[in-house]
């Protein structure tokens, strides 16, 4: 049992400051963070949690998330996902990319408006020239999508934990840019012109995934539309249906973690009693 008490305590606080968006109280979210440990600790022993497939910090945030909706739909109140971030992305995957930028801005509310004010002609010369460009944030979808639409910028931001975005970069926007995970040069805002940008060759350049259509999910197991359509109304408890995008949503992370491009999702959850 000293494991599961290490992993309580490890990613508590984390998952504390994470659930204040949902408005719900304190005690709700460290009730919701103790039982999602114990769902945990009973797949671990299952031998049903594959590290390689999902990163702990996510997982547990994940069962944690939805014990966190459940209660606060039991208390009448309703949560908006489309204005909410529902998953933290893990920073590992973006770091097998080549050639790419990150903006890091740890809280869109108390960046600098200077700086904000150099990324819209910094990050579009980046994006002709071929390179990646994402936006690391702790802020929320909807300041996210407000910060996007003010300065005009063409690029996404993703939600990630601000201990983490400060450990790249304490400047808010800083500049970070890396080829497969080496960073190759970092600058404060201040210094966004002195940052060198090669164009890189076309077969370098970013490529369009293919649209990979509808992600199915019955609780959080990926399933099939036959595995869905064969479950009886009985044993539903709820349908999530998300058909229109919005940067940040759920599928902004699900994309990046798994390498996917669906541009739908079908979400049963199913009765547990």
């Amino acid at each position: 049992m000293e494991a599961i008490v290490e992993v309580y305590e490890l990613y508590r606080n984390d998952f504390l400051h994470f659930g204040k968006k949902y408005g719900a109280s304190r005690e709700i979210l460290l009730s919701a963070w103790h039982d999602a440990v114990i769902a945990f600790y009973e797949i671990a022993l299952a031998d049903r949690y594959d590290p390689e497939k999902s990163n702990l910090k996510t997982y547990l945030f994940t069962i944690a998330k939805y014990k966190v909706l459940d209660a606060l739909k039991k208390e009448g109140k309703v949560v908006d996902l489309e204005k909410v971030d529902v998953t933290i992305t893990p920073i590992s995957p973006f770091l097998e990319e080549e050639n790419l930028i990150i903006v890091a801005m740890y809280n869109i509310a108390k960046a600098e408006i200077e700086g904000v004010n150099k990324l819209k002609s910094f990050t579009d010369n980046a994006i002709q020239k071929g390179y990646k460009v994402i936006g690391l944030t702790s802020s929320g979808a909807a300041e996210k999508a407000q910060v996007k639409q003010d300065y005009n910028l063409s690029f996404d931001f993703y939600l990630c934990d601000e201990k983490v975005i400060k450990t790249i970069v304490r400047a808010s926007p800083g500049i970070v840019v890396l080829n497969k995970g080496t960073v190759m040069q970092k600058a404060h805002w201040n210094d966004i012109d002195d940052v060198k940008l090669k164009d890189l060759p076309k077969s370098m350049k970013v490529k369009v995934k293919k649209d990979d259509g509808t992600l199915y999910l019955i609780d959080n197991r990926k399933g099939t539309k036959q595995e869905i359509d064969s479950i009886s109304n009985e044993y539903i408890k709820e349908v999530y249906v998300l058909t229109e995008r919005a940067e940040g949503d759920v599928l902004d992370s699900i994309n990046v973690v798994d390498g996917t491009n669906y541009s739908s999702l079908v979400k049963v959850i199913l009765n547990k009693e």
